[in-house]
């Protein structure tokens, strides 16, 4: 009894290491708030001040302001999307803060959920740095109880590194849409449409330009919400049973290949050698499951957007050979590295380090124009 209670009073704490450090990387994350709070509290300053200076003006002020509404009056009425969206902007952030947000707060995670050392390596480096015997035993304490946790609920970890991974590339790829965007042909469209015939569109929250001449964001949460679901069913669910089902499998071969004894010692070195089974499995990878899980990846963006059969069709014509080739480029070598990887547990690990910027990549394509590059 005495051993079940001392059991979960660990696991407890365990857990509640791992939520302290979650915790501690968003505070760490979110810091830079504050701070843009107060500047946008400082730049209202000098507009009240204004504003209370013109009510306090002589006779002749009020005249020439009444000449300025009547001039304005009989100009023609600004559209909608020209007016400066201050509203938004309290909300908004520069691409600067969210690239810089988005990485703190994934390299923290990734620290605290997957902690690839182990407590007698980190008790060695705090004495090679000679720390006090304080501060050893809170880092060393804490360490431990969050390796323990990863060593006895590896699945959750994984998936909750999966979750974050689909959530920082769809907010890293808004970012890079608003940033490097390519607008000329909408641009264009526009110009080709007189002013009375165009219909206005809904201003876009992620188009907001700082008076700094920064551009600043008000991030879609609908959209990362369906892009992490998205990722989810088409690539990191799929991607833990098919990294594990190639290890099993070439285990196996491996096996058979040493036990043959009508082949060479050669020829068994060979076909046994870490690169050839990384490069064999990359192959089978990019052919099979890669193809099927970008096309999946495509389809239900377009399904989730109400976009229907044909729009779904629509987007695999114009898209899938373009993300397919674009994925042989970048997953070749990538794959060659994941599988390389001694213990199956750190081929997802790795995996969703690439897969951070290849999902990027497929949120700006699936939310692209059909024949249009997405950056």
């Amino acid at each position: 009894g005495k051993m079940a209670v001392l059991s979960s009073s660990r696991s407890r704490r365990a857990w509640l290491a791992v939520l302290l450090g979650l915790l501690a990387t968003s505070a760490l994350a979110q810091g830079p708030a504050a701070e843009a709070s107060e500047r946008s509290d400082e730049q209202a300053e000098p507009e009240q001040a204004e504003q209370l200076e013109g009510e306090g003006g002589s006779e002749g002020r009020e005249l020439e302001a009444e000449a300025d509404a009547a001039d304005a009056a009989d100009a023609p009425p600004v559209a909608a999307a020209e007016q400066p969206a201050t509203s938004k902007r309290s909300g908004s952030l520069t691409t600067r803060s969210i690239y810089r947000r988005t990485a703190g707060f994934y390299a923290g995670c990734t620290a605290v959920l997957m902690p690839l050392w182990e407590p007698k390596h980190v008790d060695s480096l705090l004495r090679t740095v000679r720390s006090p015997k304080l501060v050893r035993n809170g880092v060393l304490g804490a360490a431990s109880a969050v390796y323990n946790v990863r060593q006895k609920h590896m699945i959750p970890c994984l998936l909750v590194h999966e979750v974050i991974t689909d959530v920082s590339a769809d907010v890293t790829a808004q970012a890079f849409e608003l940033e490097f965007g390519d607008d000329k042909d909408d641009d264009d469209d526009e110009a080709a449409v007189s002013p009375a015939a165009r219909v206005p569109e809904p201003v876009a929250e992620a188009e907001v330009e700082a008076a700094s001449g920064e551009k600043r964001l008000v991030l879609d949460w609908k959209r990362v919400g369906r892009s992490t679901t998205v990722a989810l069913m088409s690539d990191d669910f799929p991607f833990l049973l098919w990294s594990r089902g190639l290890w099993v499998l070439s285990e196996r071969l491996t096996t058979r290949v040493k036990k043959n004894p009508k082949l060479s010692p050669g020829t068994v070195r060979a076909l046994t050698h870490p690169l050839t089974i990384s490069v064999g499995k990359m192959i089978i990878t990019q052919l099979v499951y890669e193809s099927t899980s970008n096309a999946l990846y495509l389809s239900l963006q377009a399904l989730f957007r109400g976009m229907g059969v044909k729009g779904v069709v629509a987007e695999l014509q114009g898209k899938f050979f373009k993300c397919w080739c674009d994925g042989v480029i970048f997953w070749s070598a990538a794959h060659v590295v994941v599988f390389s990887m001694p213990f199956w547990w750190l081929q997802p690990i790795i995996d969703n380090t690439f897969t951070l910027f290849f999902n990027t990549y497929l949120a700006m394509l699936a939310h692209a124009k059909a024949g249009r590059s997405p950056i």
